[in-house]
């Protein structure tokens, strides 16, 4: 059994000796066992092509500011993709849950029709289900719009697939081929309905989400800060996948209030 952890590390970039003007860092993590269970099997070195085939590599682009800068608060992230995968070699059913018991904070989830998830359709406990119009209305603003930006994701996705990323670079064939599959799964995220959590601490639950063996559903979210939030407040989000009441995999994240 795996349980979702965040960790922490710190550092002084000061002390990394970067040249004059340079803000942007690229951090990259590993994560693997200490013995032979369960390994990087990467051998390619070029970040940008491991991070989307293996998924014990991340890596972030990382800007710098002055000490003391303090920016305006952003209430709304960007979307952040999460998969949800059944490794076994029967159909299952799982239940999706966002534990706000240290986030109290709204969140917004797109996931495939709820009707191709389940033929009995899935049950929603602390979610409600909210139409595109209605989000318009509700809290488009404090998302900050991001089914559009994830439509523009999907366009340059596109454009990546068809060609080079950049003048000079060039893929290999497992690149591309997990570039399209990640492309087809954003496609079919259920744009015109939108899973609501409105803020408070109580989990929210997709119950009954049934996923092929040896597949995966995608889903995409967005977090508004609670409104009590001030600058330098941190919070957790772990999103957990259960069957039958036992964890099988999730994700944790820490929400730094900047």
């Amino acid at each position: 059994m795996r349980t979702p952890q965040v960790v922490e590390y710190d550092l002084d970039f000061s002390t990394l000796g970067l040249p004059p003007g340079h803000e942007h860092v690229c951090l990259a993590a590993f994560v693997c066992t200490v013995d032979a269970t369960d390994q990087i099997a990467a051998t390619n070195t070029d970040l940008d092509t491991v991070t989307m085939t293996d998924k014990h590599v991340a890596h972030r682009n990382t800007h710098l500011v002055a000490l003391g800068a303090e920016p305006l608060i952003r209430r709304g992230s960007g979307f952040i993709t999460i998969n949800f995968n059944n490794a076994s070699d029967e159909l299952g059913a799982y239940d999706l849950i966002f534990d706000r018991s240290n986030f109290p904070g709204r969140v917004a989830l797109l996931l495939p029709k709820l009707a191709d998830l389940s033929p009995t359709a899935s049950a929603l406990t602390g979610f409600r289900l909210a139409s595109r119009d209605e989000l318009l209305i509700d809290v488009e603003r404090a998302l900050g719009g991001w089914i559009e930006r994830l439509g523009e994701f999907l366009e340059r996705l596109g454009e990546r697939i068809a060609g080079d990323p950049a003048p000079g670079a060039h893929l290999s064939p497992g690149a591309i081929e997990a570039r399209r599959r990640r492309r087809h799964a954003l496609e079919l995220l259920d744009r015109a309905h939108v899973l609501i959590a409105d803020a408070g601490t109580e989990p929210a639950v997709v119950s009954g989400v049934q996923i092929r063996p040896r597949d995966m559903v995608t889903g995409a979210f967005a977090i508004e800060a609670p409104p009590s939030a001030v600058r330098l407040d941190r919070y957790r989000l772990d999103v957990v996948q259960k069957r039958a009441g036992r964890i099988l995999g999730g994700s944790s994240y820490v929400v730094a209030i900047v």
